[in-house]
């Protein structure tokens, strides 16, 4: 009993190390997740940043309960044990929240309304947006809105929108583009979006079963506890019962009964 609590105690330590840098995991994956969806955000919809911004506030939450653990708990009572529990329960709750979103926000994506899109688009040729459309086209290997058929009422479709390994591999004229990618801006970034939800939704399930594991340790070790002090009661109890009878031996009470006998025979 005494060496399963060892190692319980030992494994709960272990556990706010582990949720401290779990938290800083969660953290910064999170505010990594913010920043891909703000990067683009013309062609990102809208309140997708939730779960991750939520994540983001129980990461940081989760590394100060870790911290707070490790410095000021030695898990030697029962209760320390049940405020770590509670804290971690508290906490994978909040993610089983924050990851339930995301997974809803993914499968509620469709599509941009076609009027914010004519508004991005007609907005891609001016100083300020020209480069930013550049670099999308060129990352993402899409061209326009829909397709390269977003560009004919303008003069001439940007070399951007040029696909220069297969016009190198055909053409010896470096200067001409023959191939132009096939798909549109818009359909790639609601994709990257979706990944990137999915991937917040399987930073919150991982975090959640890490949490659930330390919760199925803090659990065992209360009761093991428990379990300890009922044994320490009983053996206390079984001394207590045991010294009475070395006190009271069972001559003396022989001779009690005899002479309650001769006084109830006079």
């Amino acid at each position: 009993m005494a060496r399963a609590l060892g190692c319980l105690r030992y494994l709960l330590i272990a556990g706010t190390a582990v949720l401290g840098i779990s938290g800083i995991i969660v953290a910064i994956s999170a505010g990594y997740f913010i920043y891909q969806l703000y990067e683009y955000k013309q062609l990102t919809p809208d309140d997708v940043t939730g779960p991750s911004i939520l994540l983001l506030a129980l990461g940081f939450l989760a590394c100060s309960v870790g911290w707070l653990s490790w410095h000021f708990l030695d898990f030697t009572h029962k209760g320390q044990v049940i405020i770590f529990a509670t804290s971690l329960a508290l906490i994978s709750l909040l993610e089983t929240g924050a990851g339930i979103w995301a997974l809803v926000r993914y499968e509620q994506i469709d599509s941009l309304p076609g009027t914010h899109l004519e508004k991005v688009f007609a907005a891609a040729s001016t100083k300020e947006n020209k480069p930013l459309w550049d670099h999308i086209q060129i990352k993402f290997r899409c061209c326009g809105v829909d397709g390269p058929s977003d560009y004919r009422g303008q003069n001439s479709v940007p070399w951007s929108c040029c696909d220069t390994t297969e016009s190198v591999q055909s053409n010896t004229d470096k200067a001409a583009c023959t191939t132009m990618y096939a798909r549109g801006c818009h359909h790639v970034m609601m994709s990257r979006t979706r990944s990137i939800l999915l991937h917040a939704f399987l930073l919150a399930l991982c975090s959640v079963l890490l949490k659930i594991c330390l919760i199925v340790a803090s659990t065992c070790y209360v009761r093991a506890i428990s379990d300890r002090i009922e044994k320490r009661v009983q053996e206390s109890l079984a001394r207590r019962i045991s010294s009475v009878e070395s006190s009271n031996p069972p001559e003396n009470g022989a001779k009690l009964l005899h002479r309650q006998s001769s006084y109830a025979d006079t």
